[in-house]
């Protein structure tokens, strides 16, 4: 059999998959979303009171502390709600695998695969985009939440000084931005071996 475990064909397109995975993740953490504002945007045909004074460096820092809140609590759950859905299709996938007369179920453990695979790639983007949002609030928070002082220096808020804690190498690597898009492609990059491995027992049949 030419598609098997033992055969080149198979971990060559494994590393295949495994390269692009590398490069999508890599994009996702490295680049950095452009912002751009020009008069030929789309307008929002809404009404804008004019009356009243426009909101206050008060009333902004504000808002943006509970935009963080907000989009921390909001990355963290759709992260827990991927990881849920994608190990209960991993643990259906092995306990198929597992079972007697498995020849005849090669083509749900295929179906199977092929989502989690698919949820996985689509997901990553997905939890990437929301903890940019949040470091996005983040600075928007620092910026606002710094004042000058009688003396001139500046005075920094607690957004501020916490980022200003120095931590190990290891452990700046392990940053939820990262973390939000590398858990995600090394389980897109399993239900993938598991995905050619469902297709290689189809194929024996």
């Amino acid at each position: 059999m030419i598609f098997c475990e033992s055969s080149w064909v198979f971990w060559f397109i494994f590393l295949i998959i495994i390269g692009f995975l590398f490069i999508l993740g890599r994009h996702l953490i490295v680049t950095t979303p452009s912002t751009t504002f020009n008069s030929t945007s789309k307008k929002v045909d809404i009404a804008i009171p004019t009356e009243g004074t426009p909101p206050d460096r008060q009333t902004l820092y504000n808002a943006s502390i509970q935009l963080i809140i907000h989009a921390e609590n909001t990355s963290w759950t759709r992260i827990i709600n991927f990881l849920t859905a994608d190990s209960i299709l991993m643990l259906a996938w092995a306990t198929i695998f597992a079972s007697s007369d498995l020849a005849n179920k090669a083509w749900v453990l295929i179906i199977m695969s092929l989502v989690g695979f698919l949820l996985s790639i689509v997901w990553a983007p997905f939890g990437s985009r929301g903890r940019r949002y949040f470091k996005r609030y983040v600075d928007i928070a620092k910026a606002l939440e710094q004042n000058i002082s009688e003396n001139g220096q500046v005075c920094d808020g607690p957004v501020n000084s916490g980022e200003k804690l120095k931590f190990l190498s290891w452990e700046q690597l392990c940053r939820s931005q990262n973390l939000a898009v590398i858990v995600l492609l090394f389980f897109a990059a399993a239900f993938f071996f598991v995905f050619l491995k469902s297709i290689s027992l189809y194929l024996k049949q």
